[in-house]
């Protein structure tokens, strides 16, 4: 038996090792908000543009770059960021790892600062085991991530979850979330748990827009899953 889970243990590595082509999405850790007329005047802008850095967040992107709370973002690269959705999708195209250069409104100035952005980290498993794959879908690829429960056995049951049509990720979902509480059940009642990233959310490339994706596209996407799911020797 312990042969069989070491090989296990050295499958879910390999595995690992091998999902290349996605990187994990960046943990920029700031809150922001938009920039009022009564904002700007205040702070000596002279257009209320950018986002507003209202919280800065331990251990993230921002406070590696010294990003302070009340400044004032105004780009990211060569992108010009005019609100907060331009800074979400902006922020969408980066990785972790990625170089960056952000300019900046402080203290009546424009300033720049230039690093490396920092990778989200992966989800906390529980008392589980969690594997980050991918899979090939419409040119691209989507995200799988698995959990397994501490003690691997070389069969175990296996669950494709398939979440609620809203579009938002189901990477790193916090200990309070429903889904979290459920599969982390799951997990611990000896079973092996897949979820599939939406499509167009978190580290997924090149996929459709989850707000746009069909049911025929939406079906494939968990099809693609559920293929990878099957060929894990633990299943």
């Amino acid at each position: 038996m312990k042969r069989h889970l070491l090989f296990i243990s050295l499958l879910f590595s390999i595995s690992v090792l091998c999902s290349q082509n996605l990187r994990r999405q960046v943990d920029f850790g700031a809150q922001v908000s938009s920039v009022t007329k009564a904002m700007a005047t205040e702070l000596g802008l002279e257009n209320p543009t950018g986002v507003y850095i209202s919280t800065i967040i331990p251990d993230g992107s921002a406070e590696v770059l010294e990003i302070r709370e009340k400044d004032v973002l105004l780009s990211i690269g060569d992108s010009t960021i005019k609100n907060p959705y331009d800074y979400e999708m902006i922020l969408s195209s980066y990785r972790g790892g990625d170089p960056v250069s952000i300019k900046l409104w402080r203290g009546g100035q424009t300033i720049e600062v230039t690093g490396i952005l920092l990778a989200k980290t992966k989800e906390d498993p529980g008392l589980g085991q969690v594997i980050y794959d991918e899979v090939p879908f419409e040119g691209g690829f989507l995200r799988t991530i698995t959990l397994t429960p501490s003690e691997q056995l070389e069969k175990m049951p296996a669950v494709l979850f398939i979440p609620s049509a809203s579009c938002s990720s189901i990477d790193n979902l916090s200990s309070w979330h429903p889904y979290k509480k459920l599969l982390g059940t799951l997990t611990e009642k000896g079973m092996a748990v897949m979820r599939v990233e939406k499509s167009g959310l978190g580290d997924n490339f090149n996929t459709p827009s989850c707000d746009e994706i069909s049911f025929e596209q939406e079906k494939a996407m968990y099809l693609a899953g559920l293929n990878q799911l099957k060929g894990y020797e633990f299943v």
